[in-house]
């Protein structure tokens, strides 16, 4: 019950947000119910922590939903595990400040970045999947996992991509639009959108509404569609 209550959803669209627009990068805005895994898994689930250092290169694929196009993993056992960055991570990357999803203590008692949103590891250089614009993908390194000697996180334009803890399987996407008050500085988690380059004019006008203390609806075309490249 604690982790229900700590992550709160919101609902406004922030894809054309001037984050967005420093980053070249789109986030998906979507609304579904916060829940609970529903069932035990009894091979990988997309819910698994990080436990060890990685043992090969990270494929970052895109996936369609309703919502569009999101980047997921794209190959191994969580391949199809929807992909999220956090919007106070953009601390780090323009100044080096600690990573907002670290392992900090928190409420839960459990670490932020290897349980709550495990990272997204690689050894080696990541690999564009279908769909992935491949000058957006990086690393950077984490010193701050919890069990494990430093290694690189995948990163995409700029920002360390994550799973989270309450999706399951490929294609669930718990962890959209979730205010975190568990990371420091807080944050809100969002799918990404592989292709969408700077804000669109609609997009820009929904974020400055939503500053002015608006809520906007998600509806599955706010999203956008993206063309192969």
């Amino acid at each position: 019950m604690l982790m229900k209550t700590l992550f709160r959803r919101r609902r406004s669209l922030l894809a054309g947000s001037a984050l967005a627009v420093m980053l070249t990068v789109g986030l998906v805005a979507v609304a579904p119910e916060f829940s609970s895994p529903a069932s035990a898994q009894t091979g990988p689930s997309c819910a698994d922590p990080v436990t060890s250092a990685p043992t090969g290169p990270a494929t970052v694929s895109a996936a369609l939903t309703p919502y569009g196009k999101v980047l997921v993993v794209g190959s191994g056992d969580y391949a199809g595990c929807s992909l999220y960055l956090l919007t106070s991570d953009q601390l780090h990357a323009l100044t080096g400040a600690p990573f907002a999803c670290s392992d900090n203590s928190n409420a839960t008692g459990s670490p932020c970045d290897t349980v709550l949103w495990p990272a997204l590891l690689t050894k080696g250089a990541p690999i564009a999947g279908r769909g992935v614009n491949p000058t957006l993908l990086g690393t950077v390194t984490r010193t701050d996992l919890p069990g494990l000697r430093p290694v690189q996180q995948v990163t995409y334009a700029g920002l360390p991509l994550y799973r989270f803890f309450q999706d399951e399987t490929p294609g669930e996407t718990e962890g959209a639009n979730l205010f975190d008050p568990v990371t420091s500085p807080t944050g809100i988690w969002y799918l990404v959108q592989p292709s969408r380059g700077p804000a669109r004019t609609w997009s820009s006008a929904a974020a400055a509404r939503d500053g002015a203390g608006r809520r906007h609806r998600a509806r599955p075309d706010c999203a956008g569609r993206d063309d192969e490249p």
